[in-house]
């Protein structure tokens, strides 16, 4: 009899498994249908379809790597190099040696560099699943969370592009699992790893700079289960992890330029594409003809590093001089991120991988134009039914941190997408809105469930 209900359990456990792995594997075959139109195409003209905007740069960085090697951005350039030097301090290196070494054991090649982000996303979508069931403790939770995050349109389209954000949320994810599992077990191991993450994490892309919060956040939001004698060492520790892992870059720029600094992006971020869309949203104007204006005097300046300082500067006296005009702006990009008012169409989205596997199915704007707008309303949807389900995370004591962390979270990159509110921002927060809105799904459902048991029998005493 035991022997039975060992074999009944083993082959339940089993089919669990094997749900999970068919999920993951059906996301992986729809992002693979995505490249197939590609997969026929010339190398020259898969490379165009891939490599754009800030996938030009990347490329460029990798190539640079890839070409004389890593030691070749350690050295100075020569004055006849200048683009190169304000490529290699533009862009960190993190996601350029990511793609330089897919290059140096694979070829140059988008497709092979896409084939493993896909792979990559797979391996997100189990740590989501993982994550979910160590703070919820329910299968299924963990399930529709697998479910969202592989079905979810922007991750494939990211996932199918040469952009920096599936390497980016990816390690964010895998620090959310370190996390949880450090909440559970309180090994030190956990958090040595945690701090190398988040300055790895900074590296492949600079947003990730204040993300350092995520752990400071933990120890004060459970401050009852642990001292500050015991929170504060360990604190430190991460902190040392973390900056002494940006500090290799942070020593190269500060060697070759004499700046002890991450990025030399900063003041172009403010002045351009804070201060400049702001200016181009409010008087009408092209963003490109104010962009332009705006870096004009600065296009002389060989030190990436000071042009950087000094657009901060100019960028400063912008916002001194009109503080309301700018905050406004900022608070429209706000809500924008948070109703997806920006969210981009198909034809123009995070890849152009996706307007081949469109015009494959010859599919017209009008049509592209419904879809993004059907999916726009369920992001809002999905908005929504997070603010309910962070409500229900507060009221319980023992998921209050959760619920505050993610809100914190959440108001982050919110706050770091800036006046345009793009819903490229939104990305890395993919996996929070899936495990929560999981959450949200499966509470309701067994909800709706109680009341029709409810209700049944009602029914019956009253007949």
């Amino acid at each position: 009899m035991f022997k039975q209900a060992n074999k009944s359990l083993l082959v339940y456990s089993n089919s669990k498994h094997y749900l999970v792995i068919g999920i993951i594997l059906i996301g992986i075959v729809i992002r693979l249908v995505m490249l197939e139109p590609l997969t026929s195409l010339p190398q020259e003209l898969q490379q165009k379809l891939t490599l754009f905007s800030d996938a030009q740069g990347y490329h460029r960085f990798a190539m640079l790597i890839y070409e004389y090697g890593i030691n070749a951005i350690f050295h100075k350039f020569p004055a006849n190099e200048q683009d190169l030097a304000q490529l290699t301090t533009f862009r960190t290196p993190g996601y350029p040696l990511f793609l330089a070494t897919i290059y140096r054991i694979f070829g140059v090649s988008s497709l092979i560099v896409c084939f493993i982000q896909i792979l990559l996303d797979a391996l997100t979508g189990l740590m989501i699943f993982y994550i979910t069931k160590l703070i919820f403790k329910n299968f299924r939770t963990a399930l529709i969370a697998l479910s969202l995050y592989i079905s979810n349109p922007l991750a494939i389209a990211y996932s199918t592009s040469l952009y920096a954000e599936c390497f980016f949320t990816a390690l964010l994810t895998l620090i959310f699992l370190l996390l949880a599992k450090y909440w559970k077990l309180h090994s030190d191991y956990y958090l040595i790893a945690i701090g190398l993450l988040l300055g790895i994490l900074t590296l492949i892309k600079p947003i990730g700079m204040y993300l350092l919060f995520i752990p400071l956040i933990f120890w004060v939001l459970n401050f009852k289960a642990i001292s500050w004698k015991q929170a504060l060492p360990r604190m430190l520790l991460v902190l040392i992890c973390f900056l002494g892992t940006l500090s290799i870059w942070q020593i190269r720029n500060y060697q070759l330029f004499g700046h002890y600094s991450l990025t030399s992006q900063m003041g172009r971020e403010i002045l351009v594409w804070r201060i400049g869309t702001c200016e181009a949203w409010t008087t009408n104007h092209p963003k490109e003809a104010v962009w332009a204006d705006l870096q004009a005097p600065f296009n002389n300046i060989a030190d990436p590093f000071e042009r950087s300082k000094q657009e901060g500067a100019l960028a400063w006296q912008h916002f001194q001089a009109e503080p309301l005009r700018y905050l406004d702006c900022h608070l429209k990009g706000v809500k924008n991120f948070f109703f997806y008012k920006n969210l981009i169409s198909a034809r123009s989205s995070a890849t152009r991988v996706s307007n081949t596997f469109l015009d494959s199915f010859k599919m017209n704007l009008a049509s592209e134009e419904y879809l993004s707008r059907i999916y726009q309303r369920c992001l809002q949807f999905q908005i929504l039914l997070l603010i309910g389900v962070l409500v229900l995370l507060v009221k319980d004591s023992r998921l209050r941190p959760v619920a505050i962390f993610s809100i914190l979270l959440i108001l982050y990159f919110a706050n770091m997408a800036g006046i345009d509110g793009y819903s490229r921002y939104s990305f890395p927060l993919i996996p929070t809105y899936s495990i929560l809105t999981a959450y949200g799904f499966n509470y309701f459902a067994e909800q709706l469930q109680v009341q029709k048991i409810i209700n049944f029998f009602k029914g019956r005493i009253y007949s």
